[in-house]
């Protein structure tokens, strides 16, 4: 019984054993940053710890379960183009690790705190609030494809599609506290 425990154990810990926490804020770097810390980018090179820049870098590099994304607060992060799924949460959590999808601000030392003090963080499509193309090319806001996904505290707007949208796969996720205001389609949406 205990070998089969310890087997179980160890096949369950790869799935949430590359878990991490990531920032996003305006003084970060995608090219010279690891996203694992909220510091500024100093530009010295390659691999620091410190915070990525964009929402598209978030799309392109996290996949690791219960991994979190915090944007640090009163800052406006532009929905990536070249999808129509935006800024895509595609990697899920377990029910005792949920992933987190959320805002940060800096307390007077300089350590990153979860939630805000002033605004929260904006995900916009900056003007994009009606379709363009062809029918059909909307872009949504924030898409969720994951279980166990808790988006909360942004503030989401001027998505030519649905603000947030969360879809079959994504049972179990939650929304909370959060500004969904002027996208064409829904603010909020979910898919059963």
């Amino acid at each position: 019984m205990k070998r089969l425990l310890f087997a179980l154990f160890f096949l369950a810990l790869p799935s949430i054993a590359g878990a991490a926490t990531y920032y996003v804020q305006p003084n970060g770097s995608d090219t010279g940053c690891t996203g694992l810390s909220s510091a500024n980018y100093d530009g010295s090179g390659t691999g620091e710890a410190c915070a990525w820049q964009t929402l598209a870098k978030v799309n392109a590099s996290v996949t690791a379960a219960s991994s979190d994304v915090y944007l640090l607060q009163g800052n406006t992060y532009t929905i990536p183009s070249g999808t129509s799924y935006g800024f895509m949460i595609d990697w899920a959590g377990v029910s005792g690790d949920r992933v987190i999808i959320g805002t940060y601000y800096l307390d007077e030392s300089s350590n990153p705190v979860v939630g805000y003090t002033t605004t929260r963080a904006k995900i916009s499509g900056v003007g994009r609030t009606l379709p363009t193309g062809a029918p059909g090319a909307s872009v949504y806001g924030v898409t969720v494809t994951a279980s166990y996904v808790t988006v909360q505290d942004l503030e989401v707007l001027e998505s030519n599609g649905h603000g947030v949208r969360i879809e079959s796969t994504g049972s179990n996720s939650i929304v909370n506290n959060c500004k969904i205001h002027h996208c064409y389609g829904n603010g909020y949406i979910a898919y059963l």
